[in-house]
């Protein structure tokens, strides 16, 4: 019995194993494609559109949203499954400060992903009462070259959904969308620029 016992073992750690080695299969064949997807645009907005569209295949989710930031400040620059005009009107009335947000701040100074389980109601201070449906949370920060340019925000209804995995999950793909969002607006600058030379041009 007590061999019986250690095979079962072995056999149960076994299908463990197998298990973990097909999600992270799964997890880099769906992250390749999308990085595919991404990158064959260079349209900012078609990126922004894609990454939401996208993401789910990594960490399922109920409501997602992009923050992209400038001189300090974050804007919502898309945003998905977020079906009250009240919440979509806070989230897209004004920029937010980095720092003054801790979740933000922490994935801007340590460059790392955060996991939030179980909201507690100091989460939902100076939030629209929509926003308590909503009781579990993880980012990542969008990063290139070492330094954090926006962020990746996803909430879940239920409470306890999101885990360390879907955190990680959430990073990698995050590194993808880093590169496709500096593609796009490096396209946009360069565009820019070329319209500014030829307005010069036929001064």
């Amino acid at each position: 019995p007590i061999g019986m016992i250690s095979v079962c073992t072995d056999i149960t750690e076994y299908k463990m194993v197998q298990a973990a080695e097909h999600r992270q299969r799964v997890l880099a064949e769906a992250l390749r494609d999308i990085a595919s997807g991404l990158t064959s645009t260079l349209d900012l907005g078609e990126v922004l559109k894609r990454i939401l569209t996208n993401i789910g295949r990594v960490v399922p989710h109920d409501a997602a949203y992009i923050m992209l930031i400038e001189s300090g400040d974050a804007r919502i620059v898309r945003m998905q499954g977020f079906r009250e005009s009240a919440i979509v009107d806070w989230l897209t009335k004004q920029p937010y400060r980095v720092e003054h947000a801790p979740e933000r701040y922490q994935m801007a100074v340590s460059g790392q992903p955060i996991v939030v389980p179980s909201l507690d109601a100091s989460w939902y201070e100076n939030k629209p009462e929509a926003m308590r449906r909503f009781r579990s949370y993880t980012g990542a920060p969008i990063r290139l070259k070492g330094k954090t340019i926006g962020f990746l925000h996803l909430n879940s209804v239920t409470a306890n959904f999101f885990t360390v995995v879907h955190a990680e999950r959430l990073q990698a793909f995050a590194d993808q969308a880093a590169i496709a969002i500096q593609n796009a607006q490096l396209h946009e600058k360069a565009q820019a620029l070329a319209v500014l030379e030829e307005r010069q041009r036929l001064a």
